[in-house]
């Protein structure tokens, strides 16, 4: 559906295709299509030639899990079991940034989605950056509670400062 969203619209004067690469849900009887897929956009990464430099790609996915690895770590995502290697320095500012999120992985419950800047190299999928979101019914039922009574007082607030008023919407709380 996400895909499907994007369509055909450009992501920084590229294809949305040639950029970004979303994750299908995981079906076992999918898993090698699943799988293919993931590899060719991956693939199409590396540099034309040796004084080409690297293209980078985004790529939407549920976490699996984030292990130690030789020079830092390796993330996993649910769908595969490809690893794509972050450094330490990095992944301690994701930590800092997305606390909740972070401390959710490994929970079988939680759902946690990485939206990953990748680039190849020497044949390695290496993570440039990363936000991650959790994305579990519980969590998301807490977020709207919260938004709903601080962030909107506050913005509305900030828009009457303004002489502007908030849009009238229904409320996203009826999960």
């Amino acid at each position: 559906m996400l895909l499907d969203a994007v369509g055909d619209g450009p992501i920084n004067g590229q294809p949305a295709e040639r950029v970004l690469h979303v994750m299908r849900r995981f079906e076992e009887a999918q898993a090698r299509s699943i799988n293919d897929e993931l590899h060719q956009f991956i693939a199409a990464l590396a540099p034309g030639g040796e004084a080409a430099p690297s293209r980078r790609g985004l790529v939407l996915g549920e976490i699996n899990e984030i292990t130690a690895s030789k020079y830092g770590h390796a993330i996993t995502l649910r769908q595969s079991r490809r690893r794509y290697y972050i450094d330490n320095r990095l992944l301690d500012k994701i930590v800092t940034s997305y606390r909740s999120a972070h401390a959710a992985i490994g929970n079988k419950q939680a759902r946690v989605v990485a939206l990953m800047l990748l680039e190849l190299k020497k044949g390695y999928a290496r993570v440039v950056d990363m936000c991650l979101m959790l994305c579990h019914l519980p969590a998301v039922r807490l977020l709207v509670r919260g938004c709903d009574r601080k962030q909107t007082d506050a913005s509305a607030a900030r828009l009457k400062s303004h002489c502007r008023q908030m849009p009238t919407t229904s409320s996203p709380t009826s999960f």
